[in-house]
């Protein structure tokens, strides 16, 4: 949780606070959403290519692999929302490595898999 906190804080928190409450509507919440609380896939996906039209930038290109599944650790986790394992962060750096190499950062693969 620590690597996850720490990239959250650098990355993360100038728009959706420390807290996690974000500040409304440009930045929204991450406490007990669909992002934090539904499929890791979009959560996923979400950091790495951002939202179009919106002040939500990809983070694919400054994040690698750890870090994106530590962050994604830390906002599923923190204020109260659902957990994941650090089996999930050594899986997915594994995972995203070979789909970076083998499919030059496509995430045409589902990740429910890991």
């Amino acid at each position: 949780m620590l690597e996850g906190e720490q990239v959250y804080t650098r990355f993360c928190a100038s728009c959706h606070q420390v807290n996690g409450q974000g500040i409304p509507p440009a930045f929204p919440s991450l406490v007990d959403t669909a992002v934090t609380t539904g499929p890791r896939d979009d959560h996923i996906r979400l950091i790495l290519d951002g939202v179009a039209g919106s002040a939500m930038q990809a983070f694919g290109k400054q994040l690698d692999a750890r870090q994106v599944a530590a962050v994604v650790q830390y906002e599923r986790h923190a204020w109260g929302n659902n957990p994941i394992s650090e089996r999930f962060i050594q899986n997915f750096t594994v995972f995203h490595g070979v789909q970076r190499f083998c499919h030059a950062g496509s995430m045409s693969l589902t990740l429910t898999e890991i």
